[in-house]
């Protein structure tokens, strides 16, 4: 404590007897912020702003450092990762883990129209990909084969529990598509049935017209050959035309 302070506090303490308690207490507090201050306006100014190098905020994010992270996280959260990353890559994925086991099931119990449509929710579910567009994708080419026009009313309800946007509906066009360029060569005649097809995907409230309009209106290799699209549109050419024309009718009925 400097003198000078020392100095008040003792002063005070002296004149204690002829102070109320209140009174001193706040005489001594005084005196010890004086010096307080003052031991505040000798110190040596400091620079608190820390020196910050480049290394010490730069992170890996080489392919092997990625890795390492995620394989250090908790079990719930790289299945989150994979399943993102799977949304845009390919190879072995959680969906072909999918389209595996909807596989195995038919083959073991007879086919897959012996397989049931909760199981295979339920598993979806378990793969935490039961709301992925992509799931939509697995599931058309793995339901459905040559007699798909007896089968999309019975998966139908399960589907309707999965497809909730247009990304959905144009996932489910898309991997028709491609099962019918798979199936094509051995079933000539499932081209003729796009249009049945067609009609039951939207009977069932699984496409919307408007995303049957945009599909139709320009071939894509998005999901299969462009040869292969093409010769899918132009089969479901009657189901467009009727589609156009309901909806021209129903413009002018409006009018």
């Amino acid at each position: 404590m400097e003198p000078q302070t020392r100095r008040t506090v003792t002063q005070v303490v002296k004149m204690a007897p002829r102070m109320a308690p209140m009174a001193m207490e706040m005489m001594v507090m005084l005196a010890l912020m004086i010096e307080f201050q003052k031991m505040q306006a000798e110190a040596p100014e400091v620079n608190v702003e820390a020196e910050v190098k480049d290394h010490e905020w730069s992170v890996d994010v080489s392919e092997e450092a990625v890795k390492a992270r995620q394989a250090q996280l908790p079990g719930e959260f790289k299945q989150k990762l994979s399943i993102e990353d799977d949304e845009e890559g390919g190879g072995n994925t959680i969906y072909d883990e999918l389209g595996d086991w909807i596989q195995a099931q038919a083959a073991e119990k007879g086919g897959i129209d012996n397989v049931d449509s909760i199981s295979i929710y339920v598993k979806a579910k378990e793969l935490g990909i039961e709301a992925k567009s992509r799931t939509i994708l697995v599931f058309a080419q793995t339901l459905f084969d040559q007699n798909i026009c007896s089968q999309i009313p019975k998966r139908a309800s399960m589907l309707k529990q999965v497809i909730n946007s247009e990304r959905h509906e144009k996932a489910l066009l898309g991997g028709t598509e491609r099962l019918i360029g798979q199936l094509g060569t051995e079933h000539p005649g499932l081209y003729d049935q796009v249009v049945k097809i067609l009609q039951l995907y939207y009977h069932h409230d699984l496409v919307s017209e408007e995303v049957c309009m945009a599909w139709g209106s320009k071939a894509s290799k998005k999901y299969t050959d462009i040869s292969i699209s093409k010769k899918v549109r132009k089969a479901a050419a009657p189901f467009l035309t009727w589609l156009q024309e309901a909806d021209e009718e129903e413009s002018s009925d409006e009018e």
